[in-house]
């Protein structure tokens, strides 16, 4: 059994490998259409005509990648009371069909709460690159995490 994670097992400044995900054209499409169906995501002749030129992954689904790795990674294992924010969320280039999404969080600043000193907040930075490097998607989320118990 992995070992829990809890608020003082925070450090600013760590990095937890995220892995990675492998976005298949049909998997792109297939969210496009249930949940953002605009025509550069749904559509491949569609998407040529449109200012990106070629079909492309939601912004919702880039996001929705991340926030798996992340919990598969990190937050499943975390003594997380709940999530408090996602902020700063940046699309910065397009994902493309059939491309590898890797993953890396950073410990941002870690501090005890005012009201229930039994948790902190841990905020923690999540970047997303493709396969060639590039970064696709950068978010900043906060946690609400229990102290170690005792």
């Amino acid at each position: 059994m992995t070992q829990k994670l809890y608020f003082e097992d925070f450090v600013p400044g760590a990095e937890y490998p995220l892995g990675e995900h492998f976005i298949e054209r049909e998997e792109l499409i297939e969210f496009a259409r249930k949940y953002d169906p605009q025509p550069f995501h749904t559509d491949e002749t569609a998407a040529r005509a449109s200012p990106l030129g070629c079909l492309c992954a939601s912004g919702s689904q880039t996001f929705a990648i991340c926030q798996r790795l992340a919990f598969d990674r990190i937050y499943g294992r975390t003594a997380a009371v709940a999530g408090a924010g996602v902020h700063n969320i940046r699309f910065l280039a397009p994902v493309l069909p059939d491309d590898t999404l890797t993953g890396v969080a950073t410990i941002g600043e870690c501090r005890s709460s005012r009201s229930q000193p039994d948790r902190g907040i841990v905020m923690v930075e999540l970047a997303m690159r493709n396969s060639v490097g590039d970064r696709v998607a950068t978010m900043d989320t906060s946690l609400v995490v229990l102290r170690k118990p005792g």
